[in-house]
């Protein structure tokens, strides 16, 4: 076994051993151990959503590079590799590297208290601390207030679009999740935000005035320019919460905004509406994975006849399936361990549809029509290497 996979084991083994929990006094500890490096941080935009984080920190990193910044990325979750959850200049942290920090996390934890992400974490703010990147991009790994990454002391705030997701640790209503999400906004710190839900636009400007600071609500683009790689109409606020919060970044470093259209227009996250032509089928791939992300997806697909979908039990599946369009005739469904994702005959009991199941090892079957595949994002990793070989649209 590598060092690398050896390293993977030992988080995963952290996932079992602690599962997630949150607090951040018990990062104080470990952080001091390694020099709080977090308190030595470049200019640091912190996001947090329910859905689209990935893509605005994509638009934001495109942005800054286009304009000459070295930008570190700290991400999740990851496609293929747990390296790609730390980047400078979307170039992932190397193997090497990666077991170096995570045993420098490990050192400065005690024994058995590090939960995978606060692990990365510690690991994360160690290497950008080392690396010295102009700016630095971090995004929640889950709700906000009590979040591992809650412990920067960032330049800027943003706030993507808020919906219902994972409940069952954030609150059951919007206005809970808001306010969890809310909680990076810090004293002072400028917030920008998409639009928001009434519910949730009230607790993050309650939220906001404790905090002695203003939010900025930023209205979607009216449509997304010629040649612009991210395509789906969600990106249109994504675009615009990330063009509003590079140039207020910029400002307040001083440096020049020249070139933020173009590195808007030439950002891409694989597995957010990439599409490709399978012989005579146009296959979209898409990651939503909760009933905001898929009602925002079938707004750019609004009648797709074929869906592959492999969707976690830890989302609610009668609410994902009701954002289904009725034209969708065909459903297959990813299910490679019943005991997390949810089985056929799960769907079969919610759905009139023909639901067959879907293996990813194989080839895509033939189809006449063109392919909608969605759900988690672990589903969207596995589908990658069969696309290898292709160019996207």
């Amino acid at each position: 076994m590598s060092a690398y996979s050896e390293a993977i084991e030992h988080l995963q083994q952290a996932v079992a051993r602690r599962g997630i929990h949150y607090s951040l006094d018990r990062l104080a500890a470990p952080l001091a151990t390694l020099g709080n490096p977090h308190l030595t941080l470049p200019p640091v935009i912190h996001v947090a959503g329910t859905n689209g984080k990935g893509s605005t920190t994509t638009l934001m990193t495109s942005a800054l590079r286009a304009c000459g910044l070295k930008v570190g990325t700290y991400m999740s979750p990851h496609l293929l590799s747990y390296c790609e959850r730390m980047a400078i200049d979307g170039t992932p942290i190397s193997e090497d590297n990666f077991c170096r920090y995570l045993q420098m996390a490990i050192a400065a934890s005690p024994t058995d208290i590090s939960s995978e992400f606060e692990l990365l974490t510690l690991m994360a703010f160690r290497y950008f601390a080392d690396t010295h990147p102009d700016v630095l991009i971090v995004e929640t790994g889950l709700g906000g207030r009590l979040d591992a990454t809650n412990v920067v002391q960032p330049a800027l705030s943003v706030l993507t679009p808020i919906g219902m997701d994972h409940q069952d640790i954030l609150g059951s209503d919007l206005s809970s999740i808001a306010a969890e999400k809310s909680g990076i906004i810090k004293f002072g710190i400028p917030v920008i935000s998409a639009q928001q839900p009434d519910d949730a636009k009230r607790v993050i400007d309650a939220t906001a005035t404790t905090r002695q600071t203003t939010v900025s609500y930023i209205s979607p683009w009216a449509a997304l320019p010629t040649g612009f790689r991210l395509k789906a109409d969600y990106q249109k606020q994504n675009a615009a919460v990330a063009e509003a919060a590079v140039t207020t970044l910029l400002s307040q470093i001083g440096h020049p905004i020249l070139g933020i259209s173009q590195g808007l227009s030439d950002a891409f996250i694989w597995g957010r509406f990439t599409q490709y032509r399978w012989d005579t089928t146009t296959i979209t791939i898409d990651g939503a994975h909760n009933p905001h992300g898929l009602s925002a997806l079938f707004e750019t697909i609004p009648c797709p006849t074929t869906l592959w979908m492999g969707m976690l039990r830890t989302k609610p599946l009668a609410e994902s399936l009701a954002t289904i369009p009725q034209s969708v005739q065909t459903l297959f469904v990813y299910c490679p361990d019943p005991n997390r994702w949810y089985t056929p005959q799960d769907y079969r009991e919610l759905t009139h549809l023909l639901v067959t199941e879907a293996s990813v090892t194989d080839s895509l079957p033939g189809h006449d029509s063109d392919i909608l595949i969605t759900g988690s994002l672990y589903f969207i990793a596995t589908l990658r290497p069969l696309f290898a070989t292709l160019t996207p649209l």
